[in-house]
């Protein structure tokens, strides 16, 4: 978001406040979200919110795009995100390395794991969520590790393929 700054040493924020002609959100802990006087309403809006621990407001100050969530596997959701689940099916490569694995090798993913409902069978589970700051790096990364998985195992691949026709 522009417009937002993230302060982390002030100790007098009404004299930063004066000095860059901003509005500054005191987080508590001695950081400041301070927003340009000519910053839309909506950034306001994301730095009160950020600045009180809101972690919606704080991701999307930070650029940060949830791409997928769900429980327990999120796999299937990134591949249809990435655009990538057809070449996952049609080579089989869940044969060969999950795809949670593989996705969790790239520099521009987070995965966040949850635990919610406690140790209950069938009433708990963990909530993943996959998040990036940058999309178009990511399914670019994503296709160059398929890639590489494919190449990897074109043998069996090509074997496989050939016992079924």
């Amino acid at each position: 978001m522009t417009g937002i700054e993230y302060w982390e040493e002030s100790d007098r924020p009404s004299k930063l406040s004066e000095e860059i002609g901003d509005t500054v959100y005191p987080c508590g802990d001695g950081t400041y979200y301070a927003v340009s006087s000519d910053a839309p309403e909506e950034a306001h809006f994301l730095a009160s919110g950020a600045s009180q621990g809101d972690p919606e407001s704080i991701k999307m100050i930070e650029g940060v795009e949830e791409i997928a969530s769900g429980d327990d596997n999120i796999s299937t959701e990134l591949l249809e995100w990435s655009g990538l689940e057809s070449i996952w099916e049609k080579y089989h490569l869940s044969e060969y390395e999950d795809f949670m694995d593989l996705a969790a090798q790239s520099d521009h993913i987070d995965i966040a794991h949850e635990r919610w409902g406690g140790d209950s069978p069938g009433v708990s589970g963990v909530w993943m969520t996959a998040t990036t700051r940058d999309a178009e790096s990511l399914k670019k990364e994503l296709r160059d590790l398929i890639a590489n998985l494919i190449w990897e195992n074109r043998h069996a691949i090509r074997n496989k393929n050939n016992n079924h026709e």
